[in-house]
């Protein structure tokens, strides 16, 4: 009930790509935009986990955060977009704000009012038309929903999480060729 996994479902079913990210920051190695409901400030503002965001975000990637007034005061970004910020913008989308902040290179949007995109208040509100219609103007496919920040963190990405899907692609391939080959060419005996 108090999740946010209707609003990662909903993002499947309108067609993006959507995965839950489970690490830090300095994993993050794909263009895609990562979603952060009401981080953990702990998390989010450890100087390491700050470090590799900026890097992030300097690659021209989004950072979209969902935000009331209970969290925003004490998040570094906000002082980090006041330092880099190129142009913002304020738009309302029903009873849902959304604020954009441009920087030198990369974007950080800010949804306010959280609580209305929990499981249980998403379908009386518009933050469910609120948020895709913010992921149609980033006009990226790759959503990842961020869940290290919320304390459902995995230790390190395993081999597998690290080459990604054409890499994963690339290995299957690459074993069910190994596997042709030895069929092919081994001669196991015949009872």
């Amino acid at each position: 009930k108090a999740g946010i996994k209707a609003l990662y479902l909903l993002t499947s079913k309108c067609g993006f790509e959507v995965s839950r990210y489970h690490y830090p920051a300095k994993f993050l190695n794909e263009d895609a935009v990562m979603v952060t409901y009401r981080p953990a400030e702990s998390l989010f503002n450890e100087i390491e986990e700050q470090d590799w965001l900026k890097k992030w975000l300097k690659n021209d990637n989004t950072l979209l955060m969902i935000l009331d007034e209970r969290n925003i005061g004490e998040l570094w970004i906000f002082d980090f977009i006041f330092e880099n910020r190129k142009w913002h913008e304020v738009d309302n989308i029903g009873n849902i704000t959304v604020t954009w902040y441009g920087l030198e290179s990369g974007t950080v949007c800010v949804l306010g009012s959280a609580d209305s995109f929990i499981n249980e208040n998403i379908s009386s509100s518009d933050a469910a038309v609120a948020f895709i219609k913010v992921l149609a103007k980033i006009n990226n496919p790759k959503v990842l929903f961020n869940e290290y920040y919320q304390f459902m963190q995995v230790p390190s990405p395993n081999i597998w999480d690290l080459i990604g899907h054409t890499g994963q692609l690339i290995l299957i391939q690459l074993v069910f060729v190994i596997l042709l080959i030895v069929l092919r060419y081994v001669d196991f005996p015949h009872p």
